[in-house]
């Protein structure tokens, strides 16, 4: 059978590994980034903070005017004019002071409540990002000012902004080596992964070497493999060991049935050769003929009876239909079947009945039947001393039947390969016909009819066939 292709076990461990420890990188990496940016971003803001404290002592009010000290500090601090840019706004009358590294243009206000720093980060009139602070402050005033006009009333507005251009190339910085190190781990992580996965599967493709190796021919092959598999591999390769023998067996079964079958049906192919030799030999006398004619008659039953017994065997080896369950009266259909038997081998045989009257079960019938017939035939046929005991017991959920009769040459080891086709139950059963069909086809038909079947040697040496008949079979 062809499969189509798919990946193979290695590369989709080493994909799935591959995934899952990249995801895990990328999430550790992306936390990395994340918790080293808020923190730059917390130290730069504490900077902020400190130098918006600084100035927003140096922004004052004397006799209702707002002067801005700081500016001088800036022109002074030529540092701090670098990095830093800084506009302060009376709210009330919308006018500004700002730092001349703005030129014409504006920072955006933001505030919260008095004295509440806000952080965000903006964008520069140059475009370059910076992490500004907004504020909004009452001015100071001089010690013992006593004039009518309140700070809060002259509130201010503050925003410093620094340029985060040090912080940004640090997170780039920080991303790239992130991203290296996520490509070197997962090509590191991928490379290894297929060394270990192909050594830890090197077992896997031993088993798969040594069932490519089974000949398809030998009825006797086994799976070599090494005993020093993985555990994981123990129950696959006996699993599989267990399932070639028992296609080895039934290999070997089928081999020996059809080369018992030849074998059966030569034999009366051959009489019937060497009756129709002799009629041709010379002239006979009518008497003669009809003499020939009545031994080919019984050759001719003996080989329908041997072809019949193995159509019934396969078809019911391979039956998967239904059962039609109808109602049977047991004791009535043994008492049918054992008269007969005794009519068919027309035999001189005692019966010893031991039956429950009127037990009725649910069966289908004809299966049955076959199977009494063979069971209680080979009684009646080879019983050593002309008795046959047939008794039935009523069970709650079942009916006991058993067949017993005395046989010579039947010993326990007999009994272990009476399962087998063709195999007879003492050597004098070949000289008759006897095919050695009967007990495989009753077993196949107790399999189909849920009837256990058990056959055993009793202490007085007799042959008791038992069958517990279920009354309603599920």
């Amino acid at each position: 059978m062809n499969f189509p292709r798919q990946a193979s076990l290695q590369s989709r461990l080493i994909i799935a590994i591959s995934v899952v420890v990249s995801l895990v990188l990328l999430i550790g990496s992306l936390c990395i980034y994340h918790k080293v940016k808020e923190k730059m971003m917390s130290q730069m803001d504490e900077q902020l903070a400190s130098e918006a404290y600084l100035i927003m002592v140096e922004i004052e009010m004397e006799d209702g005017e707002i002067h801005h000290d700081w500016l001088m500090d800036v022109e002074y601090r030529a540092q701090q004019r670098a990095q830093d840019y800084i506009q302060v706004w009376d709210l009330h009358s919308g006018e500004s002071v700002k730092t001349p590294n703005l030129g014409n243009h504006d920072l955006e206000p933001f505030y919260g409540d008095f004295d509440e720093m806000i952080y965000r980060s903006i964008t520069l009139p140059n475009g370059s990002m910076a992490r500004a602070v907004g504020v909004k402050i009452a001015p100071t005033t001089p010690v013992g000012y006593s004039g009518s006009i309140s700070p809060k009333d002259k509130p201010q507005i503050m925003v410093l902004a620094r340029d985060s251009k040090a912080i940004n190339k640090g997170l780039r910085e920080l991303k790239f080596y992130l991203i290296a190190v996520l490509i070197i781990v997962n090509l590191a992580i991928i490379l290894s992964g297929f060394l270990i996965i192909r050594k830890v599967l090197k077992p896997l493709n031993k088993v798969v070497e040594a069932v490519a190796e089974v000949d398809p021919t030998d009825v006797n092959s086994k799976l070599n493999v090494p005993c020093n598999i993985p555990a994981e591999l123990t129950e696959l390769v006996s699993h599989y060991q267990n399932l070639l023998e028992k296609v080895n067996h039934s290999r070997r079964r089928e081999r020996d049935f059809t080369s018992n079958v030849a074998h059966e049906l030569r034999t009366p192919i051959s009489g019937l050769l060497s009756i129709a030799e002799a009629c041709l030999l010379k002239p006979r006398s009518s008497e003669e003929y009809q003499l020939a004619l009545q031994k080919t008659e019984a050759v001719g039953e003996d080989m329908k009876l041997l072809v019949e017994r193995i159509m019934s065997l396969m078809h019911l080896e391979n039956s998967k239909q239904e059962l039609t369950q109808k109602p049977v009266m047991i004791d009535e259909m043994l008492r049918q079947v054992t008269q007969h038997e005794i009519t068919a081998h027309n035999a001189e045989v005692k019966i010893i009945w031991q039956l429950a009257a009127d037990t009725q079960l649910m069966c289908e019938p004809s299966y049955l039947k076959m199977m009494l017939r063979n069971i209680i035939g080979n009684a009646i046929q080879y019983t050593s001393d002309g008795k046959v005991t047939i008794s039935s017991k009523r069970q709650p959920d079942r009916v006991t039947v058993t067949v017993c009769n005395a046989s010579s040459g039947i010993d326990q080891a007999a009994l272990e390969r009476i399962k087998e086709p063709f195999v007879r139950m003492d050597s004098s059963r070949a000289l008759d016909g006897h095919s050695g069909l009967g007990i495989p086809l009753i077993l196949e038909l107790a399999a189909l009819l849920d009837i256990e079947l058990n056959y055993s040697i009793t202490q007085s040496g007799e042959f008791m066939v038992t069958l517990d008949i279920p009354l309603n079979p599920s």
